[in-house]
């Protein structure tokens, strides 16, 4: 495990999110209102706030992985990066999850929800718990 992998596991939940926020948002993104991470963390689980960090670590690595870097994620990378999880073996709680996780870090970061389009929402592997549409 290399050093900053090692570090992140050891800090806290919130510096954890703090760190993957700041890692997803790249150095064109802003934080609009840089007390809403604190109050969100404030408002959450130490387990979900861990969750949180892994979700948006996971994501932006599969992100750089694909040369691209820093969010907003457009509605179809979400979609894809979902089906790829789900081609993994992903269960559709963990689906969920990761959704709802790429969900709050754009919100936190002051971007639209990508999540909420159609094409995320009913894909059979967005863990969406809806009869699935088109995908």
């Amino acid at each position: 495990m290399d050093n900053a992998r090692s570090h992140s596991s050891q800090s806290s939940p919130l510096a954890r999110v703090a760190d993957q926020l700041s890692t997803l948002s790249g150095a064109g993104s802003r934080v609009p209102h840089p007390d809403l991470p604190r109050a969100d963390a404030a408002a959450s689980a130490p387990n979900s706030l861990r969750a949180l960090a892994s979700d948006i670590e996971a994501f932006d690595l599969s992100r750089r992985g694909q040369g691209v870097v820093g969010v907003p994620a457009t509605t179809q990378q979400i979609a894809d990066y979902l089906a790829f999880r789900a081609g993994e073996g992903a269960a559709p709680a963990s689906l969920a999850r990761y959704k709802a996780s790429l969900a709050r870090a754009h919100r936190l970061l002051g971007f639209d929800d990508p999540t909420r389009e159609e094409r995320v929402r009913l894909r059979p592997d967005s863990g969406s718990k809806r009869e699935p549409g088109i995908g």
